[in-house]
Parts: structure tokens; sequence; C-alpha cells
């Protein structure tokens, strides 16, 4: 789909410590869920949530050593894929 296409394309333009992130990540937006977790598990990728009353997602390309929170200031939940 769309959404993985997307994935792709960004994941390839970033750098070594860039993260990839979106949106509407609930279960109203199933194909963005399936397209993440698709993404996740093909690059043995950590697909981290906010809590948002619709969550967003982000993916480090690069694991940090100390986890940076750059874009979203409430807690979040690890979703392991």
């Amino acid at each position: 789909g769309s959404v993985l296409a997307d994935m792709q394309a960004w994941w390839a333009l970033l750098t070594e410590d860039g993260m990839l992130a979106g949106h509407d990540y609930d279960f109203t937006h199933p194909g963005v869920m399936a397209a993440v977790t698709e993404f996740a598990e093909k690059n043995s990728l950590r697909v981290r949530i906010t809590q948002d009353y619709i969550p967003s997602w982000y993916i480090y390309r690069k694991e940090p050593q100390k986890l940076i929170k750059r874009f979203f200031d409430q807690a979040e939940i690890d979703n392991q894929v």
C-alpha cells in the first residue's frame, strides 16, 4: 500500500540518527497499523507509540543509547515488534 511505499522511500533518505514518524496509529486506521508493523518486522525495528487520543508512531533508524523524545512530551508505550 501507499503507507508502506512512503515509509520505504523516506527510510532510504534518513541519516543514521534519523527518525521516521507518522500519525493515525489506531484501529480506525488498520492500513497504517499494518504497514508500520510490517515495515518494523521486516527490518527488525522497534515501533514506539504515543499516548495521544489518536496515537502517532515513530521508529528510530538506529536505536539511541539513551532514549531521546524529540517530538512527543507525553509518555510513550514501547511496542516491541
